[in-house]
This record gives structure tokens, sequence and C-alpha cells, in this order.
């Protein structure tokens, strides 16, 4: 069986594939917590893509002193089903390519012509990915995650008070903790809607596919278009497809 684990800032997220088939999944603050769960399992590959480097090792040496053999992790180097047209692949986060795999796979690694499909992780930082007909990883949006700016506002101003998404009420804020919810909730709302919104408008685009991943995804889908897609497990499916094709 194969374990995937996706190392992100906040969390980490496992899952373990019994061929094509998600048998289980895991999400903690740390590694152990997750190895725990997991010891009694026949686990006999694994595969890693991390966001923080200094923890790849730890974890790396985790899976081999608990299985007894090195996992797979993912670099810019590897082989990926999407093409990456990025100017600075070195710089790109292989989270970002992992959920776009996800997404593609999906789709059954097909698009087809004059439609692009976007894959949104809603984690410490909101990330937006976007892949063009035919497999094209062409780029996308960075912006601060919704706890990142409820944080950012509490500790960058001296009145503001450390809310979080439960203060969000309505569009209108009716007093200061409401308001700065409504802004923060909204921001991240409008920016996917505008991504949709620009590609769809795009000359070469006659349809677009949209998949929402990440720790926020799941609370704040309700306020999105319906035909976005929530999928849990969109990262680490990118993982699993990003290694079966590199040792298959």
């Amino acid at each position: 069986m194969l374990l995937t684990i996706d190392i992100g800032n906040t969390n980490v997220k496992a899952a373990i594939f019994k061929d094509h088939e998600l048998i289980h999944h895991f999400t903690a603050d740390n590694f152990d917590r997750i190895i725990n769960s997991i010891s009694s399992e026949e686990i006999s590959e694994a595969a890693i893509s991390s966001v923080v480097p200094q923890k790849t090792e730890s974890v790396s040496n985790k899976v081999m002193n608990n299985f007894g053999f090195n996992p797979f992790i993912i670099s810019e180097d590897v082989h990926f089903n999407i093409n990456i047209k990025y100017n600075t692949p070195n710089t790109l986060g292989i989270d970002r390519v992992c959920s776009a795999e996800g997404a593609f796979i999906l789709n059954e690694k097909k698009l087809e012509r004059d439609s692009y499909l976007i894959a949104i992780d809603m984690g410490t930082a909101t990330t937006i990915n976007i892949v063009k007909h035919p497999n094209e990883f062409i780029g996308g949006l960075i912006a601060p995650g919704v706890n990142t700016m409820f944080k950012s506002l509490e500790q960058q101003t001296s009145q503001l008070p450390e809310l979080t998404l439960i203060n969000y009420k309505s569009f209108i804020g009716n007093d200061t903790n409401s308001s700065i919810a409504s802004g923060v909730v909204n921001s991240s709302i409008g920016l996917i809607e505008k991504s949709i919104e620009s590609i769809s408008k795009l000359d070469d685009c006659e349809r677009v596919i949209t998949y929402l991943t990440g720790g926020m995804a799941e609370k704040l889908k309700k306020y999105l278009p319906p035909n976005v897609v929530y999928d849990k497990l969109l990262v680490l499916r990118g993982i699993k497809s990003v290694y079966d094709l590199n040792n298959n």
C-alpha cells in the first residue's frame, strides 16, 4: 500500500492507497500523530510533497525508521502529468503542482480543447493554480489564507481583536468584529470568483472546471458557485499520480 504525505505550513496530511482505492486519510499538526495511527498498516511505498524543507528530512527519516524504506520525495526534477510552463519552476511550490495534478487526475488526464482547469487550495496561503488544455500548468495566484489574514490584522494593529471565521455573520458587518470577518472572508471569496470570471473571459476559453481543497475550503465552499467541486484530498491524489508516473 502507498502512503502519500503532504507537509504544509500548518498541518501534515496523509492518505493510504491500496491500488487505486483511497482507504484511509489523516490530518494532524505533526507527523508523529499520523505515524502512531498507521504503524500497523502494511505500507510498502511512500511519497512526500513538502513546502517546509526543514520538516522533509525529519518525516523522511521517520518513514525509513518505521517502514524500512526511503520515501519518494517530489521535487521540480521529477516527471509530472502536467507540463510546467512557469518562468521560475525552482520557486513553484510542489503543493501547487500536486493540487493541479489531483484535479487533472480527477478529469482522467483529459482536458477538452479551449478548456481551463483551476485548482484552488485554501490553506495558510490561498493558491489558485491554472492548467490550460491539453495539460499546461501556466501559473496562477497566491494570496494570504483566511486565518493568515485574521492573524495579520490582529498582530499589525493595536486596537483590533483576534478573530476567526466564527465571527463572520453576513456580508455587511454591523460591528467591528463582524466587519473584520466580512472583509477577510469576502476577500478570499472575491478572489476566487474574480479568478474564475477572468479565466472564463479569455478568448480561447470555452469551459472552466474548478476544484477546491485545503483547510478552509469546506467552511467556505457554501459561499462559492455550486459548480466549484470540493475535494478534501486533492493534493494527496496529486501526490499519488506523480508517484505512479515516476515509479511504474
